[in-house]
């Protein structure tokens, strides 16, 4: 015998780590692929190393062709092979395609009933997975053509695959659904959200309105209800005492409608007007400059020549946003923003919002708007010193017109002042010299102090006029005809800053502007007439002539602040601040100024 196969060695033979079912070899001989002496049953017989399913032709393969697991050569192909050929597991010169070969070696090759499925081949006739090497098999035994090892069905194989491709494209379906469902959610969150949002706000901004509604005629109330008490006072004087001025009943924390509002009052009177203010008087202010006063008056005056330190029209026209200067009155005292260096701290001060009160924010440094100090004391702004409305009537506290002492001959002075007969030849014999241009110039070295000293004269012969009685006419006389005379301040309400730049701004002028704060607090009804600042020593008779003409104790035009605030349960809403500049003196009364926003 040439070759001789032992249980488990094959000669001439390979096999590829197949599995056989119902073959078995048992015991056979091989001589040159003969088969001798020995049986086949169910099984391949191996003629020279060709192994032939059914049809065997003098030991060879017809035109070495192999149908349903035929093979040739001893090569070994998934399903259909024509000249060493595989078909369906595509195969050219020994070489797998779809079950990928290469040099016919087989790596991990199932092989059941002598068929190779899903194999992977690499190398040398070595199986990677069951490895092959001088066609041995590591796993099964394999002896005289008899394979051994363990043994799985072709269908029981293919189900198992199907199911699993099924269960993976299922698996793959239920994730593209449950990804498309994710993204579907997050739309519609998104959609929701959206005109959630948009209702919110839609809500939010009908609030707002119906609560500017409530606020603007809430404000609107307490502007009437501040003039309907302006118009009630009397007109004797006008002072921080009047109910227009110290009323918390009518005018603090009033409820209507749902709002509650306040209501500030304050006496145009009781500013310095920037229309008729001195340049001594604007530097009596606190923060003021030269150059900005001069720069003030340079705005309101007709001339284009600057004066000083100021600058004219060329200057604002060379400003990178060019604008034409007034050269005429202020007509809003917020134009003086347009002046050279006036800035809004200047003129606003800490007080922004108006109320006269130090908030928390006006004592927080850096921390908020507006700029201040933390000194625990509100700093106002020039806006509470400074005005463009203030005027004041030609009348008595009675309402009478004045008497022109430059004019009434002795007749009129003597039935309208109630003076004597010499006290009145003595007016007119003064005025011939010249015109009086202050009632203070009645008073001169020879006036005496003493009271009813003016009425010892003989007959024919005139007398002096004694400071009694001058102090008892002087709220009605005048030096002119004029109806109104603009820029007077009202002695009952200025503020102690506005006295001290109206007498001068030295320490002497603070003393008296302290002097006369301390006197009028004590008063019930005020100071009546002008000569009580030096009746009563408040201003020696320098002061007094320097300011007889600028000051008086009524009062005409008044600013109103209304402050409204809508109610929400607890909280507070919104706040609308409304302002009206308004002249009493006529009926109805006329609105100079108005403004209405939100308040800061």
């Amino acid at each position: 015998m040439h070759s001789k196969a032992l249980r488990s060695k094959a000669v001439n033979s390979r096999l590829l780590d197949n599995k056989v079912v119902n073959s078995k070899v048992a015991l056979n001989k091989v001589l040159c692929g003969k088969v001798v002496g020995g049986k086949a049953v169910n099984s391949k017989v191996v003629v020279c190393g060709a192994v032939v399913d059914n049809k065997a032709v003098g030991d060879k393969v017809a035109d070495d062709r192999a149908v349903d697991n035929r093979v040739v050569g001893g090569k070994a192909a998934d399903n259909k092979v024509v000249y060493g050929r595989v078909v369906d597991n595509k195969v050219a010169g020994s070489k797998v395609v779809h079950n990928k070969a290469a040099d016919g070696r087989a790596a991990g090759n199932k092989v059941v009933g002598s068929k190779v499925a899903h194999s992977k081949v690499a190398g040398g006739n070595k199986v990677r997975r069951n490895r092959v090497a001088g066609n041995k098999l590591r796993h099964n035994k394999v002896g005289a053509g008899e394979a051994v090892g363990s043994r799985k069905q072709v269908t029981g194989k293919i189900a198992d695959e199907v199911l699993a491709e099924t269960m993976s494209c299922v698996t793959e379906k239920k994730g593209l659904v449950l990804v498309a469902v994710l993204w579907i959610v997050v739309v519609w969150t998104v959609i929701v959200a959206a005109v959630g949002r948009s209702g919110m706000l839609d809500t939010r901004v009908r609030l707002l309105r119906t609560e500017e509604t409530r606020c603007k005629w809430a404000c609107r109330a307490g502007i009437e209800k501040a003039v309907a008490l302006l118009n009630e006072d009397t007109r004797e004087s006008d002072h921080l005492l009047d109910l227009w001025s110290d009323n918390d009943t009518d005018l603090n924390n009033v409820s209507l409608e749902g709002c509650l509002y306040n209501v500030r009052v304050i006496d145009e009177a009781g500013k310095l007007n920037i229309n008729t203010a001195t340049k001594e008087q604007l530097m009596g202010l606190l923060y003021m400059e030269e150059y900005i006063a001069d720069a003030i008056i340079d705005w309101r005056d007709k001339d284009d020549t600057p004066s000083g330190l100021g600058v004219e029209g060329g200057y604002y026209q060379d400003l990178p946003f060019k604008y034409t200067i007034r050269n005429g009155p202020f007509r809003t005292i917020r134009e003086l923003l347009l002046v050279r260096d006036v800035t809004e701290q200047l003129l606003y001060g800490e007080d922004t919002n108006f109320n006269g009160q130090l908030d928390y924010n006006e004592q927080d440094g850096d921390e908020s708007p507006p700029a201040d100090d933390r000194d625990d004391e509100l700093d106002k702004g020039w806006i509470s010193f400074l005005t463009c409305y203030s005027y004041s009537k030609n009348v008595d506290a009675q309402g009478s017109a004045r008497i022109n002492i430059n004019q009434a001959d002795e007749n009129q002075l003597q039935q309208s002042l109630g003076i004597s007969s010499s006290v009145a030849r003595a007016i007119v014999q003064r005025r011939s010299n010249s015109q009086f241009t202050s009632i203070v110039d009645l008073i001169d070295s020879s006036t005496s102090t003493n009271p009813g000293s003016s009425s010892s004269s003989t007959a024919g012969q005139s007398a002096t006029l004694d400071m009694q009685t001058f102090y008892e006419i002087a709220d009605k006389i005048t030096v002119d005809n004029q109806q109104q005379a603009q820029g007077k301040v009202n002695i009952n309400t200025a503020p102690k800053e506005v006295l001290v730049a109206l007498l001068g701004g030295d320490d002497q002028a603070w003393q008296a502007a302290e002097n006369i704060v301390a006197h009028r607090e004590g008063l019930a009804d005020g100071m009546q007439s002008i000569a009580e600042l030096m009746e009563l020593g408040l201003v020696n008779l320098d002061a007094f002539k320097r300011i007889a003409n600028n000051v008086t104790t009524r009062s005409d035009v008044f600013t109103i602040r209304c402050f409204a605030t809508a109610g929400r349960g607890s909280d507070s809403g919104l706040t609308l601040q409304a302002e009206a500049v308004v002249d009493r003196s006529s009926s109805p009364y006329k609105i100079l100024y108005s403004y209405q926003g939100a308040s800061n």
